[in-house]
């Protein structure tokens, strides 16, 4: 296992698309792939699809989230990947998780070599740490896994020229942002890069607006009247709520309604999820990522 630094993980996709060109090069995510997982992924496809590699695919198992579905199909529209007819062994791209149990029923013991790309804390489990095929690329400071993939594809000079995927790229990252209203100075400035070349914010917001489910708008219901909020010495306010699922909708909505950090606890199963959301000046005074 190794994780390494920027300069070293476009080396190594420079590496790839030179010696692996015969190799089967997949592209997945974790199960049920959300917007941000899905722009990712395209990305990325356009940039090896850019530096001569054909023989790509995306792996989907299992369909993706309802909030990425219009994002899927039009990833399917156009063209750059076809979805994967089977799993074989070669290159193993993964966006947005960094673990090989969050990518659902993939035998990630036939793959050469899998690089992981990713912008959540890194947490090794079982033999990963051992298992020099493991490459990680984890940049905690990234809004999301698209505005990663977006700062690759400027590095490289291969941001797309299609206003349709950079509509897809700016629709990452407005998804893990909550429409922006979270955001650091870079990814700030990755937004208007995407707009200054051709992004329409109309046409984003358009892709990501959809009715909520039933069980989605009782998710944030409970997850509303669940929450106990306190408040620090520095006038900063904490939410804290409990969900049986949506954690990552309730969060955003607890951002969106004044909090300066949301605390989500969801029970699973045997488990305990807990996602937490913060604005960008509790995050930045109080270092919390």
């Amino acid at each position: 296992m190794s994780k390494i630094l920027f300069e070293e993980l476009i080396k190594e996709i420079r590496t790839i698309s030179e010696i692996y060109r015969d190799k089967r090069i997949l592209i997945t995510s974790h199960v049920s792939p959300d917007p941000d997982s899905l722009a990712s992924a395209l990305g990325l496809a356009y940039l090896l699809h850019k530096k001569d590699l054909s023989n790509l695919c995306l792996l989907i198992r299992d369909g993706v989230d309802e909030s990425g579905r219009k994002i899927f199909e039009m990833i399917k529209k156009i063209g750059i990947i076809d979805l994967c007819k089977d799993v074989v062994e070669g290159i193993l791209f993964v966006v947005d998780t960094n673990s090989c149990e969050r990518i659902g029923d993939v035998d990630c013991s036939i793959f050469k070599k899998i690089i992981f790309i990713d912008h959540h804390i890194l947490e090794l489990k079982n033999d990963a740490s051992k298992d020099q095929r493991f490459i990680y690329y984890v940049d905690e400071d990234s809004s999301s896994s698209t505005e990663i993939i977006t700062k690759i594809l400027l590095h490289e000079n291969a941001l797309p020229d299609s206003k349709e995927i950079l509509n897809i790229l700016l629709a990452g990252i407005l998804y893990d942002t909550g429409f922006a209203t979270n955001v650091s100075r870079d990814t700030d400035n990755i937004i208007r890069i995407l707009i200054s070349r051709g992004a329409d914010l109309s046409e984003t917001v358009k892709i990501l607006r959809r009715d909520l489910r039933y069980d989605e708008k009782i998710a944030r219901i409970k997850a509303m009247m669940r929450t106990r909020s306190f408040r620090t010495y520095d006038r900063r306010i904490i939410c804290v709520t409990t969900v049986g699922s949506h954690e990552a909708l309730a969060s955003s909505l607890l951002i969106y309604a004044g909090c300066d950090l949301a605390i989500v606890v969801a029970d699973k199963d045997d488990e305990t999820w807990i996602v937490s959301r913060c604005t960008e000046n509790i995050c930045d005074d109080k270092d919390l990522g």
